[in-house]
C-alpha cells in the first residue's frame, strides 16, 4: 500500500512539473493524505546492512541453557523484552503472543531494512507464531534470496518442513545449517529430535552430547538425553539425566512424565507420587494417552 502512494505521488509530481507556466497546487487543493508531505518523503532511506553478530542473542548471564543464545524461543517470557532491544524489538513481540503488533512494526522498518536477511526471517518468524505456514516460507525463502547462506532462515525452513510433513527436507535443512555453521547448536538439537524420532539413538545422542558440552546446561537438552535412554530400556541413566534439571522444571508435565516412565521400568516405588501429581494435570490427550499406557507397565 505504501509502495503504490508513493509511485501515485511522484506521478502526480511530474505531471505538475511538466510545464513552467503550471500553478503550483496550493496546500488547501491536495488530497488530505498527501498534506503531510515533504522533501525527505522522497529521500532513499539509509539501509541498515547485515550484522551476524547482532542476529544472535548473547546475552553473557542472562544464558543458562544451551541453546538460549541463538533462539527467543527459549528465552523466559519475563527476560525477552530485554534481550530483544539488542536487535529490533519486534521478534519478542512475536514470541510472546502480539504477531500483529509486531508485523505492524516490521512495515515502519521496511524502507531501512528491505535488504537485510534478518528483516525477512523475523517477518517469517511472525506467521509463523500466527500458524500461517506458507507466508512464513515465503518470506524465510525472500531472506535466502538475499543471502543463500543465511543459517537462521535455512533452520526455520526447516521447523517448517517437519510442521508439513516432510522429515527428509527438514533434516537437509539442519544439516546444511551445520555445514555451513559448525557450531550451530539449535540445529544440531533439532536434527537430533529427527533421529530421535526415527529410533537413530547413536546419532541422535553424538549431536545431543555436542550441544551439552558446547557450555549451558539445556533442560530440553537433558530430557531428549533422558528419552533417548528410555527408548533404549535404560531407566537408570534416565534418571542421572533428569536428576540434573531444576526440581521446579521436573514438576512440569513433560518432565514428570518422563521421569514416571524412568521410574516405572526401575520399579522405583517414587512412581506412585508421581502417578498421583500426574492424575491431577490438565494433560492434552496426548499426554494422557501416554500416561494411561505408562501406568500399565
Amino acid at each position: 500500500m505504501k509502495i503504490l502512494l508513493s509511485v501515485s505521488v511522484l506521478l502526480f509530481l511530474l505531471s505538475c512539473g511538466g510545464s513552467q507556466k503550471a500553478q503550483e497546487p496550493s496546500k488547501s487543493s491536495l488530497p488530505a493524505e498527501l498534506e503531510d508531505l515533504s522533501n525527505e518523503d522522497f529521500k532513499p532511506k539509509r539501509q541498515v546492512r547485515y550484522n551476524a553478530k547482532a542476529d544472535y542473542h548473547i546475552i553473557d548471564d542472562l544464558v543458562q541453557d544451551a541453546l538460549k543464545d541463538e533462539s527467543l524461543a527459549k528465552i523466559d517470557h519475563g527476560d525477552i523484552k530485554k534481550i530483544d532491544k539488542k536487535i529490533s524489538g519486534i521478534s519478542g513481540l512475536c514470541y510472546l503472543g502480539h504477531s500483529k503488533e509486531g508485523l505492524q512494526k516490521l512495515d515502519t522498518i521496511y524502507p531501512k531494512y528491505k535488504s537485510n536477511p534478518s528483516y525477512w526471517n523475523q517477518m517469517g518468524s511472525c506467521y509463523l507464531e500466527l500458524g500461517k505456514i506458507r507466508k512464513a516460507k515465503i518470506f524465510y525463502n525472500k531472506a535466502l534470496s538475499l543471502n543463500n547462506k543465511y543459517t537462521p532462515a535455512i533452520n526455520n525452513l526447516g521447523v517448517v518442513y517437519l510442521r508439513e510433513g516432510k522429515p527428509e527436507k527438514s533434516l537437509a535443512a539442519f544439516k546444511q545449517v551445520v555445514k555451513l555453521r559448525r557450531n550451530s547448536k539449535t540445529a544440531k538439537y533439532n536434527m537430533s529430535s529427527l533421529f530421535l524420532k526415527f529410533g537413530l539413538f547413536n546419532k541422535a545422542e553424538k549431536l545431543l552430547n555436542e550441544v551439552y558440552k558446547s557450555g549451558g546446561k539445556d533442560k530440553d537438552v537433558m530430557l531428549a538425553l533422558a528419552y533417548s535412554q528410555l527408548y533404549r530400556g535404560n531407566g537408570q541413566a534416565a534418571i542421572r539425566y533428569l536428576s540434573k534439571i531444576p526440581s521446579e522444571i521436573l514438576r512440569t508435565k513433560d518432565f514428570s512424565l518422563a521421569l514416571f516412565y524412568a521410574y516405572k521400568i526401575t520399579k522405583n516405588k517414587k512412581s506412585t507420587k508421581i502417578s498421583d501429581f500426574l492424575e491431577g494435570q490438565d494433560l492434552s490427550k496426548k499426554q494422557r494417552i501416554a500416561f494411561n499406557r505408562m501406568r500399565q507397565l
